[in-house]
C-alpha cells in the first residue's frame, strides 16, 4: 500500500531533482524487471495505490542518489559535458559541507577545486562547477551525513516517552501555499507517525536535528518539537519529508 507519506517523499524527490520517471531510470543501472516510467508516474499522481517493495525501494534510492536539479538547471551548459550549472539549492548544500568538513579535505579533491574557487562558488561568482568536483562534493556529503547519523544517540527511554497529547480542533483550514512554499497539515496520521518514529528510535526530534549537518535552511528544532507536542498544526512539506526520511535511516532500538 502506498501511503500518503511515501507519495509525498516521491513528489518531493521529483521536485528536488527536477527529474521525471524516464530521466530517473536512464540515470540508473540494473532497473528491476517490469519497473517502468508509467508505473512510477502512477505512484506520484496517485492513480496507483500499491507498489512492489523492491520497485519502491529502488526508486527512492535512485532519487536520493541524484543531486539537486539533476534533470533541470543542473544540466551540462554551453555544450560543456564536463560542467554542471550551480543552482541555489546546490550552493546551499556546498556551503554546509564546506562548513563541517575537515580543514584539509580539499587535498583529496580534483585539481581545479581550490579554496579560491570554493569562495567564488559560494559567493555566486562562479555559476558552474566541474562534474568531477560535484561528484566529490556528493561523496563528501554522504560521508558527513553518515557520520552525523552514526552520532545520533538515543536521548529518550520507553519510560520517559509520553503518548501523543490530545490536540485542539483545527480552527482554520491550512493554506497549501504561502509565499511559494508548500505546506501540509499535521493530520492525526502524521502526528501519530512522528510519535511512532520517536518511540521506535528513542530519539527526540530536537536531538535528531542537532546531530545532522544537512538540515534545510530555516528548519529549527523548535519547529519539529512543536509538531511533536501537538502545538504546531502545519509544516513546510520539504521540512516534514526531511525529518521523516532522517528517522527512517535510524535503527530500531526496540527490537
Amino acid at each position: 500500500m502506498l501511503t500518503i507519506e511515501l507519495k509525498s517523499q516521491l513528489r518531493a524527490e521529483k521536485h528536488r531533482t527536477q527529474s521525471g520517471s524516464i530521466t530517473l531510470l536512464k540515470s540508473t543501472q540494473s532497473v528491476p524487471e517490469r519497473l517502468s516510467g508509467a508505473i512510477i508516474d502512477g505512484w506520484i499522481s496517485g492513480r496507483t495505490r500499491t507498489a512492489q517493495r523492491e520497485h519502491l525501494e529502488f526508486v527512492l534510492q535512485a532519487y536520493r542518489a541524484l543531486p539537486d536539479g539533476a534533470g533541470g538547471p543542473n544540466k551540462p551548459i554551453n555544450g560543456a559535458k564536463s560542467r554542471v550549472r550551480i543552482t541555489n539549492a546546490m550552493r546551499s548544500k556546498l556551503a554546509k559541507i564546506h562548513a563541517v568538513a575537515p580543514s584539509n579535505y580539499l587535498r583529496k579533491a580534483s585539481p581545479d577545486l581550490t579554496p579560491v574557487k570554493i569562495a567564488h562558488i559560494l559567493s555566486g561568482r562562479n555559476k558552474s562547477i566541474s562534474r568531477e568536483a560535484w561528484t566529490f562534493f556528493q561523496e563528501m556529503s554522504n560521508r558527513t551525513l553518515d557520520q552525523a547519523n552514526s552520532s545520533t544517540t538515543p536521548d529518550l527511554s520507553l519510560d520517559t516517552i509520553e503518548p501523543p497529547r490530545a490536540r485542539q480542533p483545527l480552527k482554520n483550514k491550512i493554506r497549501k501555499f504561502v509565499g511559494g512554499i508548500e505546506y501540509v497539515e499535521i493530520t492525526e496520521q502524521r502526528y501519530n507517525l512522528l510519535h511512532r518514529e520517536v518511540r521506535r528510535t528513542l530519539v527526540s526530534p530536537r536531538n535528531l536535528l542537532k546531530s545532522l549537518t544537512d538540515s534545510p535552511t530555516g528548519f529549527r528544532a523548535t519547529t519539529a518539537m512543536g509538531w511533536y507536542w501537538g502545538k504546531l498544526r502545519s509544516a513546510e512539506r520539504a521540512h516534514w519529508n526531511y525529518l521523516l526520511e532522517r528517522y527512517a535511516e535510524l535503527p530500531d532500538r526496540n527490537s
